[in-house]
């Protein structure tokens, strides 16, 4: 392994150190020109552009000129979340609101099993080995952890991977990909117009998300002027 893949012991966890080992491994089988370079990076690093794909074969869903917006409601979610360090839940309404999406944000943790689960998948060619295959694979792991539930009514395939158990790390992982590559079974036989509102409510939540992150210095956001 070259220097530049080295991670400094000081910066290393056991879930990180499984992550590279997969990776590495994944790497060793594949010609140099079709190796997944996007999921080298530590997890902690990992840039969240799950819905945010300029490929146009990536456009399932296809977003309105509409800007997003955040509610004072919105606000006041997320602030609550991050004081108490729980999920961001927002409900994203769609079709003037008669399809109603509730999606819950990820943690750390769950990021790490998404790249994962979809690096298994590559290894057992249960998709081709390509980034296009590779990122709509990491949409739909997301979306098992994320969707709380359409219409008021609970998500059927939500993937709660924190519940994982193993009497190592490396076996608690493992676990945590299984059920999240259970749940995205149900996700693949999803008709196409439920997946593609679906996949729209998931971009516009984290486009919310992403507003929030970037106003955190501006005053002005957080305290309108009555």
């Amino acid at each position: 392994m070259s220097d530049e893949n080295i991670i400094p012991e000081e910066e290393t966890t056991t879930v990180q150190e499984f992550l590279d080992k997969v990776i590495a491994d994944n790497k060793a089988k594949e010609p140099e020109a079709e190796r997944i370079d996007e999921v080298k990076v530590k997890a902690e690093e990992l840039e969240d552009t799950t819905f945010k794909f300029d490929d146009t074969r990536l456009n399932d869903a296809i977003l309105s000129d509409k800007k997003i917006e955040v509610t004072e409601l919105e606000k006041s979610i997320y602030l609550r979340a991050l004081l108490n360090e729980d999920d961001v839940v927002f409900n994203i309404q769609l079709c003037g609101g008669k399809f109603n999406v509730s999606l819950k944000s990820r943690n750390t943790f769950e990021q790490q099993v998404v790249y994962l689960a979809a690096n298994k998948d590559l290894e057992e060619e249960i998709i081709p080995n390509d980034s296009v295959n590779y990122l709509l694979q990491t949409q739909k792991y997301a979306a098992a952890m994320m969707l709380v539930s359409v219409n008021g009514a609970l998500s059927a395939f939500v993937a709660d991977v924190n519940k994982a158990t193993g009497d190592t790390e490396y076996l608690r992982v493992q676990n945590a990909i299984e059920i999240l590559r259970e749940r995205r079974k149900v996700i693949d036989k999803m008709p196409i117009p439920k997946w593609s509102l679906i996949l729209n409510a998931l971009r516009i939540f984290e486009g919310k998300l992403a507003i929030l992150a970037t106003e955190v210095v501006n005053e002005n956001f957080w305290n309108p002027e009555d």
